[in-house]
Protein backbone atom coordinates (compact mmCIF):
# COMPACT_ATOMS: atom_id res chain seq x y z
CA UNK A 1 0.00 0.00 0.00
CA UNK A 2 2.80 2.44 0.89
CA UNK A 3 4.53 1.71 -2.41
CA UNK A 4 1.30 2.40 -4.34
CA UNK A 5 0.79 5.69 -2.53
CA UNK A 6 4.40 6.68 -3.19
CA UNK A 7 4.07 5.90 -6.90
CA UNK A 8 0.86 7.96 -7.09
CA UNK A 9 2.60 10.91 -5.39
CA UNK A 10 5.55 10.71 -7.77
CA UNK A 11 3.17 10.61 -10.73
CA UNK A 12 1.26 13.66 -9.51
CA UNK A 13 4.48 15.57 -8.77
CA UNK A 14 5.83 14.83 -12.25
CA UNK A 15 2.55 15.99 -13.75
CA UNK A 16 2.67 19.27 -11.83
CA UNK A 17 6.30 19.89 -12.82
CA UNK A 18 5.49 19.21 -16.48
CA UNK A 19 2.55 21.62 -16.38
CA UNK A 20 4.72 24.31 -14.77
CA UNK A 21 7.37 23.89 -17.48
CA UNK A 22 4.91 24.48 -20.32
CA UNK A 23 5.14 27.78 -22.18
CA UNK A 24 2.07 30.02 -21.99
CA UNK A 25 0.47 30.62 -25.39
CA UNK A 26 -0.98 34.10 -24.87
CA UNK A 27 1.76 35.77 -26.92
CA UNK A 28 4.12 34.70 -29.66
CA UNK A 29 7.15 36.24 -31.32
CA UNK A 30 6.73 36.95 -35.04
CA UNK A 31 9.11 38.12 -37.76
CA UNK A 32 8.70 41.14 -40.02
CA UNK A 33 6.42 39.14 -42.32
CA UNK A 34 4.15 38.08 -39.47
CA UNK A 35 5.39 34.48 -39.34
CA UNK A 36 5.54 32.88 -35.90
CA UNK A 37 9.01 32.19 -34.49
CA UNK A 38 9.23 28.96 -32.50
CA UNK A 39 9.98 29.12 -28.79
CA UNK A 40 13.71 28.75 -28.15
CA UNK A 41 14.77 29.72 -31.68
CA UNK A 42 17.99 31.56 -32.50
CA UNK A 43 18.06 34.05 -35.37
CA UNK A 44 20.94 36.09 -36.78
CA UNK A 45 20.42 39.68 -37.96
CA UNK A 46 23.17 41.43 -39.92
CA UNK A 47 21.40 44.12 -41.95
CA UNK A 48 22.89 47.47 -40.97
CA UNK A 49 20.58 50.48 -41.23
CA UNK A 50 21.94 54.02 -41.39
CA UNK A 51 19.68 56.80 -40.15
CA UNK A 52 20.48 60.52 -40.10
CA UNK A 53 19.07 60.81 -36.58
CA UNK A 54 19.80 57.41 -34.99
CA UNK A 55 23.06 56.61 -36.77
CA UNK A 56 23.99 52.98 -37.54
CA UNK A 57 21.94 50.17 -36.04
CA UNK A 58 20.81 46.58 -36.58
CA UNK A 59 17.15 45.90 -35.79
CA UNK A 60 16.02 42.69 -34.10
CA UNK A 61 13.22 42.26 -36.66
CA UNK A 62 10.97 40.95 -33.88
CA UNK A 63 7.39 41.77 -32.98
CA UNK A 64 4.99 40.28 -30.44
CA UNK A 65 1.46 39.13 -31.29
CA UNK A 66 -1.38 38.62 -28.84
CA UNK A 67 -3.08 35.40 -29.95
CA UNK A 68 -5.29 34.94 -26.88
CA UNK A 69 -8.43 36.61 -28.27
CA UNK A 70 -8.60 39.18 -25.48
CA UNK A 71 -6.55 42.03 -24.06
CA UNK A 72 -3.51 40.73 -22.20
CA UNK A 73 -0.68 42.27 -20.19
CA UNK A 74 2.97 41.68 -20.95
CA UNK A 75 6.48 42.58 -19.90
CA UNK A 76 9.77 41.62 -21.49
CA UNK A 77 12.84 40.17 -19.81
CA UNK A 78 15.96 40.40 -21.95
CA UNK A 79 19.36 38.92 -21.25
CA UNK A 80 22.32 40.59 -22.98
CA UNK A 81 24.94 37.84 -22.94
CA UNK A 82 27.49 39.54 -25.23
CA UNK A 83 28.00 43.07 -26.50
CA UNK A 84 31.32 43.83 -28.16
CA UNK A 85 30.74 47.56 -28.38
CA UNK A 86 28.09 50.25 -28.70
CA UNK A 87 24.71 50.25 -26.98
CA UNK A 88 21.52 48.21 -27.00
CA UNK A 89 17.98 49.57 -26.88
CA UNK A 90 14.49 48.18 -26.27
CA UNK A 91 11.36 50.34 -26.71
CA UNK A 92 8.64 47.94 -25.57
CA UNK A 93 5.87 47.84 -24.54
CA UNK A 94 5.83 51.36 -23.09
CA UNK A 95 9.19 53.09 -22.58
CA UNK A 96 12.68 52.91 -24.08
CA UNK A 97 15.58 51.40 -22.13
CA UNK A 98 19.22 51.63 -23.26
CA UNK A 99 22.08 49.45 -21.98
CA UNK A 100 25.77 49.11 -22.87
CA UNK A 101 26.80 46.05 -20.84
CA UNK A 102 25.84 42.43 -20.34
CA UNK A 103 23.10 41.69 -17.81
CA UNK A 104 19.44 40.86 -17.31
CA UNK A 105 16.88 43.64 -17.65
CA UNK A 106 13.09 43.90 -17.30
CA UNK A 107 10.73 46.30 -19.05
CA UNK A 108 7.62 47.89 -17.59
CA UNK A 109 4.27 46.16 -18.05
CA UNK A 110 1.94 47.13 -20.88
CA UNK A 111 -1.09 45.70 -22.63
CA UNK A 112 -1.62 44.37 -26.13
CA UNK A 113 -5.05 44.15 -27.73
CA UNK A 114 -6.31 40.83 -29.19
CA UNK A 115 -4.66 39.87 -32.49
CA UNK A 116 -2.53 43.03 -32.36
CA UNK A 117 1.12 42.90 -33.41
CA UNK A 118 3.53 45.26 -31.63
CA UNK A 119 7.13 45.74 -32.74
CA UNK A 120 9.87 45.39 -30.13
CA UNK A 121 11.73 48.39 -31.55
CA UNK A 122 14.90 46.76 -30.29
CA UNK A 123 18.25 47.60 -31.87
CA UNK A 124 21.97 47.25 -31.38
CA UNK A 125 23.93 50.43 -32.16
CA UNK A 126 27.45 49.23 -32.97
CA UNK A 127 30.42 51.57 -32.97
CA UNK A 128 32.74 48.97 -34.57
CA UNK A 129 32.58 45.48 -36.08
CA UNK A 130 31.49 42.80 -33.67
CA UNK A 131 28.46 41.08 -32.19
CA UNK A 132 25.72 41.53 -29.66
CA UNK A 133 23.71 38.54 -28.43
CA UNK A 134 20.40 38.95 -26.61
CA UNK A 135 17.73 36.51 -25.45
CA UNK A 136 14.21 37.92 -25.18
CA UNK A 137 11.68 36.22 -22.87
CA UNK A 138 7.99 37.10 -22.54
CA UNK A 139 6.25 37.20 -19.17
CA UNK A 140 2.43 37.20 -19.05
CA UNK A 141 1.19 39.61 -16.39
CA UNK A 142 -2.07 40.19 -14.54
CA UNK A 143 -3.59 43.30 -12.97
CA UNK A 144 -4.00 43.52 -9.20
CA UNK A 145 -5.55 46.27 -7.07
CA UNK A 146 -7.77 49.12 -8.16
CA UNK A 147 -7.14 52.52 -9.75
CA UNK A 148 -5.18 54.57 -8.99
CA UNK A 149 -3.11 51.88 -7.23
CA UNK A 150 -3.05 49.26 -9.95
CA UNK A 151 -0.08 46.92 -9.90
CA UNK A 152 0.88 43.78 -11.83
CA UNK A 153 1.94 40.26 -10.97
CA UNK A 154 3.51 37.58 -13.12
CA UNK A 155 1.07 34.88 -14.22
CA UNK A 156 3.14 32.73 -16.56
CA UNK A 157 6.25 32.47 -18.72
CA UNK A 158 5.80 32.98 -22.43
CA UNK A 159 8.16 32.03 -25.28
CA UNK A 160 11.76 33.16 -25.71
CA UNK A 161 14.01 33.80 -28.70
CA UNK A 162 17.70 34.63 -29.04
CA UNK A 163 18.94 37.19 -31.56
CA UNK A 164 22.57 37.41 -32.68
CA UNK A 165 23.29 40.90 -34.02
CA UNK A 166 26.26 40.44 -36.34
CA UNK A 167 28.14 43.43 -37.77
CA UNK A 168 30.99 42.26 -39.98
CA UNK A 169 33.39 43.93 -42.39
CA UNK A 170 31.76 43.50 -45.84
CA UNK A 171 35.19 43.00 -47.36
CA UNK A 172 35.65 39.85 -45.27
CA UNK A 173 32.36 38.24 -46.36
CA UNK A 174 32.23 36.55 -49.75
CA UNK A 175 28.62 35.34 -49.57
CA UNK A 176 25.71 35.01 -47.13
CA UNK A 177 26.06 31.73 -45.28
CA UNK A 178 25.26 29.77 -42.16
CA UNK A 179 27.84 29.91 -39.41
CA UNK A 180 30.81 27.97 -40.71
CA UNK A 181 30.86 24.99 -38.36
CA UNK A 182 32.14 21.54 -39.27
CA UNK A 183 29.41 19.03 -40.18
CA UNK A 184 26.76 21.77 -40.17
CA UNK A 185 23.81 21.20 -42.47
CA UNK A 186 21.22 23.75 -43.59
CA UNK A 187 17.63 23.15 -44.65
CA UNK A 188 14.79 25.38 -45.82
CA UNK A 189 11.45 25.40 -44.00
CA UNK A 190 10.20 22.60 -46.27
CA UNK A 191 13.09 20.35 -45.20
CA UNK A 192 15.09 20.63 -48.43
CA UNK A 193 18.88 20.53 -48.04
CA UNK A 194 20.68 23.82 -48.79
CA UNK A 195 24.27 24.69 -49.54
CA UNK A 196 25.35 26.45 -46.34
CA UNK A 197 27.72 28.66 -48.33
CA UNK A 198 24.89 30.21 -50.33
CA UNK A 199 21.91 29.78 -47.99
CA UNK A 200 20.10 33.01 -47.26
CA UNK A 201 16.75 33.99 -45.91
CA UNK A 202 15.08 31.98 -43.13
CA UNK A 203 16.54 28.49 -42.78
CA UNK A 204 17.19 25.76 -40.22
CA UNK A 205 20.70 24.81 -39.18
CA UNK A 206 21.59 21.36 -37.79
CA UNK A 207 24.90 21.70 -35.97
CA UNK A 208 27.60 19.19 -35.14
CA UNK A 209 26.87 19.42 -31.42
CA UNK A 210 23.28 18.32 -31.97
CA UNK A 211 21.66 21.75 -31.67
CA UNK A 212 18.98 22.83 -34.15
CA UNK A 213 18.57 26.59 -34.63
CA UNK A 214 16.56 28.78 -36.96
CA UNK A 215 18.61 31.50 -38.67
CA UNK A 216 17.74 34.52 -40.78
CA UNK A 217 20.63 35.45 -43.09
CA UNK A 218 20.31 38.31 -45.55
Amino acid sequence: MKRIILNVCLFLCCGVMTAMAQTDGTFQFVDKDGHAIADGSTVTMNELTTDDFLGNFINSGLSVKNVSGEQAFIRLVYHITAIDNGSFQVCFPVNCITQDAIGTFVTETGNIQPEAVVGLQSEWFPTAYGRCTTTYSIEVMGETGFAPKISYEKLADGPSVTVIFDYRDPASVTSPQCEALASTHCYDLQGRRLDRHTAKGLHIEHRQDGRVVKLLTR
